[in-house]
């Protein structure tokens, strides 16, 4: 096996109805713990369970920031990942959101709060902080599409590079300067592709099942997955312009618009013309 590789190459199939993903996240206190190969986060998950995944309720263990990326990024290391660990309710499997760290030119000002405060209050491995920032997870986690692995018994939600978490080149740097290595995701599981996204709301009234196949094979999941893909991504503007009814209709509505034009220029030359009635008989 090899480092897990998140790109569109690998997707198996697509799991819209199979891995659906709903949060609402309160804002929460934060201690920062360096951990040597890691920066790990406390937070208050408040009195419900801020996350609904395959409709099962998960809570928050800890987040935890490390660099560099554990995943491969088409086939290539990123800054860093951010991954939001939480426990469900039911003794059900961990879930894992893991959102990639990439250099920009604007900050995301949370997690940029949080590492510089951690180099002056926690820069040293067994070191803790009180971080005082804006501490919530719906500042970095993305309503966008996202990909979906199990391994070890962990559900993975992964974002590509598109929706990483921006920080400028220092902070980047002062992160590497905290933190060593924590080492690559060592995996051969199925990569899924959820194309719409997670909901910000615990009451959208969606079903939710379980994202793996069950009861059918591997080759029959993916065929009806990308069938529903194609529906919900594909359909466009274009689409309808080039769709065979809609042409020959449009044909038809121009056809009727020549020929009642041409009638009203006869009309109105003999002054004979008249509006077509489209009243039923009289009964």
């Amino acid at each position: 096996m090899t480092t897990m590789n998140i790109s569109r190459q690998n997707i198996a199939g697509v799991c819209n109805l199979k891995c659906n993903l709903v949060f609402s996240y309160p804002t929460s206190n934060c201690t920062a713990s360096n951990y040597g190969n890691s920066i790990n986060l406390t937070y208050e998950n408040g009195s419900t369970p801020p996350v609904k995944y395959n409709n099962i309720d998960y809570n928050v263990q800890d987040v935890v920031i490390a660099t560099p990326s554990r995943h491969l990024y088409n086939g290539e290391e990123v800054a860093g990942e951010v991954y939001i660990n939480h426990v469900s309710t039911t003794g059900a499997p961990a879930l894992v959101i893991c959102i990639p760290i990439m250099e920009g030119s604007i900050s995301n000002r949370m997690l940029e709060d949080i590492i510089l405060q951690v180099s002056t209050g926690a820069a040293n491995a067994g070191e803790n902080t009180v971080v005082k920032t804006d501490y919530n997870l719906t500042n970095i986690v993305p309503v966008k599409p996202f990909f979906n692995y199990n391994s070890s018994n962990t559900e993975w939600v992964v974002y590509g590079m598109s929706e990483s978490i921006k920080l400028i080149s220092t902070t980047i740097t002062t992160l590497k300067g905290l933190v060593t290595p924590l080492g690559p995701i060592i995996d051969g599981s199925k990569l899924y592709v959820n194309t719409t996204g997670p909901n910000k709301s615990n009451n959208d009234g969606q079903i939710y099942i379980d994202c793996q196949p069950t009861g059918s094979s591997e080759e029959t999941t993916t065929v009806e997955d990308d069938k529903s893909a194609t529906a919900d991504v594909s359909f466009s503007l274009n689409d309808i312009l080039t769709n065979p009814i809609f042409v020959y209709l449009l044909g038809g509505i121009i056809f009727f618009a020549i020929i009642l034009g041409f009638k009203a220029i006869l009309g109105a030359a003999t002054g004979t013309f008249k509006m077509p009635s489209f009243k039923g008989k009289p009964n």
